[in-house]
């Protein structure tokens, strides 16, 4: 029996030497928070909602771009087994609900966010980076979603298996990574290890990862390695241990031939304002 495919469709008219990034730091689904003891409440349908709802605002701000690049940059959910431990060390994890829930709602909220691109750019591009809470359905997330986007020739799905992930467009390279297993000034190196040939083509380098939940960039020898926030709040661990960040997401665009062009961020406090 055939598994059912989402069909092809018909482009926009767009920009053909302009890209529009979309990197999603960390999304965590399956990640339960208390306000009364971190301050803000979080569960399953606040992060597909945030998630899907900040999609729909930073493609509507965007040019119409040839490209759009989902970026899920690692940990897209909280937990990568029944258990609700992490993999490693056997913390256990503030879980919303059960696991095959958690990866229904996610891959759902993926979905919609790639239906939201398609309809204002001519190709997506989804790449999920394996993140230290997701090692296993990270992996399991790629897979699926390029078999259900198999007969959609719009929609490319970065299935490899591999920690690091790598976008040529015109004179940008950019690579994807989470950040958990090397340092920031490692990746430039490692980039022209990885891909000595785009490196030598191009001129505007840069890394985007996650994993810390930070807003900053830092510049090595031309190349800048971008870290990113979620939208979720911290869990009772990292709350407790003070690690407190924005929350945010972003959309970068970028020229085919000039580099990156413009950026448009959408906060959690723009998100609920956009509720009322």
């Amino acid at each position: 029996m055939d598994l059912p495919k989402v069909k092809a469709t018909k482009a926009p008219k767009v920009q053909e030497d302009l890209m529009t990034c979309i990197p999603m730091g960390d999304p965590h689904f399956g990640l339960y928070c208390w306000s009364g003891e971190v301050g803000q409440d979080f569960n399953l349908d606040i992060a597909r909602q945030d998630l899907c709802a900040a999609v729909d605002y930073l493609v509507k701000q965007a040019p119409p771009s040839a490209i759009c690049a989902i970026i899920n940059l690692g940990d897209f959910f909280h937990a990568d087994n029944l258990e609700g431990k992490t993999t490693r060390s056997g913390n256990v994890l503030d879980m919303d609900t059960r696991l095959p829930k958690v990866i229904q709602v996610g891959v759902a909220a993926l979905r919609q966010a790639i239906q939201t691109a398609l309809k204002r750019h001519d190709k997506v591009v989804v790449i999920n980076a394996i993140g230290n809470h997701d090692d296993v359905l990270s992996m399991a997330l790629s897979i699926m979603l390029a078999n259900i986007y198999e007969n959609e020739p719009r929609v490319e799905v970065y299935d490899q298996p591999t920690r690091r992930h790598y976008i040529e467009f015109g004179q940008n390279l950019i690579g994807v990574t989470h950040g958990n297993q090397t340092k920031d000034a490692q990746l430039p190196g490692i980039m022209a290890t990885e891909r000595p040939q785009e490196w030598g083509k191009t001129k505007y380098r840069t890394w985007f990862r996650g994993h810390h939940h930070q807003d900053k960039v830092e510049e090595f020898n031309g190349c800048l390695v971008q870290q990113f926030r979620t939208l979720a709040p911290g869990d009772a661990y990292a709350v407790g241990h003070g690690y407190l960040s924005g929350r945010d997401m972003k959309a970068i665009v970028y020229h085919r031939e000039h580099g990156e062009q413009a950026r448009f961020v959408c906060s959690i406090d723009l998100l609920r304002s956009l509720e009322q």
